[in-house]
């Protein structure tokens, strides 16, 4: 396969995945559907305010009335007679709308109205085949109103003899003063609307970001893009929060803490062992980004080694940060205990030569294994990695069946690169729907480069959907199609808390 077909598979690989962004949908949805809900109440309430505050009321007012015109055709006197003839209605029906548009009409309204201005809109209907007429007048003022329609019935007669000759209204329905607009808002529309509207500002982003998230929410996918086996699926783990105490924190789990998460522990236990015979004795732990539990992960295996007889080392090698003895020296289910004030400052302040790492005992006499680390983080690391901690691995591990280094996330930092060249195998840490694809492929690219024995990965903090549990057994190995990827790699990422909050590279 060429690099150019094999990037263009890469990019196939990676289009969005239409269950997977609905499930991203989904989470993210239940995350922040009181902020979907707010924007929902939000957007109604403006939409009602809006609607109060641009209401111009408009008011109407009508008259309706009979047409007769003179049968002598005289523009004076009494001794004529006013008849009605269909000749004529149809004439009215004709001519009504152009008189009531004419200049002469609107400058007699404003003579007779007193005013240069005619605050209203006049119109006028003829019934069909009639002599009947509803003329109307549409106003912001419900006085100006009436004064307009009268206004409008006393002067039409004069202008519009020079066309129809002359006429008379007989008032069926007297103009009155208008007590409700016709325009009333129709709130309940602008309230939905509003809704609406709010709905789609609350959804849309998390659309996007369901779109453009390209996590790993499953084996398969993790299988379509890489070429490591898979050793493991570890179930979410969450411990109630209590008082004083860092739920952050990496800790031992055991089967009375969480069954089904210390089978899963003792499974790769067991893939481990299998892996690493022989001479092959020192297991690098690492992942893409922080927070993907590599630290407990570390923790447990050492923990779990040694519940089966094996002599462990467990070397806290991320000197960034240098956290794993707090966690040891907290008090846990098995009560493991670790003497805190025979723990170095620095990882720095150890010496190599006739070192006696810490032993961490707990209840069980027969149940231990040592622990190297500090309590403060180093601002130098290269250095200490490359030659102390080179030191400590050579002249100890000949003293142990296994042991096992925790370092920082390979995806930013060389530490794990340094720290490769003196380990047989490296395990690899994948988080739920955590580090985005491209990002684990840029890093397992980088320690390919670095002739990394990967193992394999663990899929970690994988929650259970109901009906579902067992769905992520161990037995399985998983083998994607291609290799690593052929990826830069980036540093584009803060550094915190191994099991705090999500960090997406």
């Amino acid at each position: 396969m060429t690099e150019k077909s094999f990037d263009a598979e890469i990019k196939r690989e990676l289009k969005i995945n239409l269950s997977a962004v609905l499930r991203n949908f989904v989470r993210l949805f239940l995350k922040l559907w009181s902020l979907v809900a707010v924007l929902i109440l939000l957007g109604g309430i403006i939409a009602f305010a809006f609607t109060a505050y641009t209401f111009n009321p408009i008011y109407q007012t009508e008259a309706t009335f009979t047409v007769t015109t003179n049968t002598n055709g005289s523009l004076s006197g009494s001794g004529y007679g006013f008849f009605y003839d269909s000749g004529t209605a149809e004439q009215l029906g004709l001519t009504f709308p152009h008189i009531l548009s004419s200049e002469l009409f609107t400058d007699a309204v404003k003579k007779e109205l007193g005013s240069d201005v005619i605050n209203g809109a006049i119109s006028a209907s003829v019934i069909p085949d009639s002599n009947m007429i509803t003329m109307y007048v549409t106003s912001a003022d419900p006085e100006d109103a009436k004064n307009i329609l009268e206004a409008a019935i006393k002067v039409y007669p004069d202008v519009s003899r020079f066309v129809i000759g002359e006429t008379k209204f007989n008032i069926i329905d007297p103009a009155v003063v208008p007590k409700t607009p016709i325009n009333t808002p129709d709130y309940p529309k602008s309230i939905l609307i509003g809704c609406a509207v709010g709905a789609v500002l609350g959804l849309l982003p998390i659309l996007a970001v369901a779109l453009l998230r390209q996590t790993i929410s499953s084996e398969d996918e993790i299988q379509n893009i890489i070429n490591v086996p898979h050793l493991v699926t570890l179930p979410r783990y969450k411990e109630k929060k209590r008082k004083n105490k860092n739920v952050n924190q990496a800790k031992i789990i055991t089967h009375r803490a969480s069954p089904q998460l210390a089978e899963k522990l003792e499974a790769l236990r067991m893939r481990v062992e299998k892996e690493l015979s022989g001479e092959k004795n020192v297991l690098l732990v690492t992942s893409t980004l922080p927070n993907e539990g590599k630290s407990l992960i570390s923790l447990n295996l050492a923990y779990y080694l040694a519940k089966h007889g094996k002599k462990v080392l467990l070397i806290d090698g991320d000197l960034r940060k240098q956290s794993l003895w707090a966690s040891i020296s907290a008090e846990s289910i098995e009560k493991a205990v670790l003497d805190s004030s025979t723990m170095p400052e620095t990882f720095s302040s150890i010496n190599p030569v006739n070192f006696k790492p810490n032993t961490v005992n707990f209840e069980d006499s027969s149940l231990k294994f040592d622990f190297i680390g500090g309590k403060t983080p180093e601002a130098e690391t290269s250095a200490l990695l490359s030659v102390k901690l080179s030191a400590i691995v050579s002249s100890l591990k000949s003293n142990y069946d296994y042991v096992i280094i925790d370092t920082p996330p390979a995806s930013g930092f060389e530490d794990v690169i340094l720290v490769n060249d003196y380990c047989d195998a490296l395990l690899y840490v994948i988080k739920y729907d955590f580090a985005y694809k491209s990002k684990i492929i840029e890093t397992l690219s980088l320690l390919a480069d670095s002739n990394a024995s990967v193992i394999g990965y663990v899929f970690n903090s994988v929650p259970y959907l109901h009906g579902e549990r067992g769905k992520y057994g161990y037995g399985k190995y998983g083998y994607g199609k291609y290799g690593y990827g052929k990826y830069g790699y980036g540093y584009g990422y803060g550094y915190n808390q191994e099991n705090g909050e999500k960090h997406d590279g």
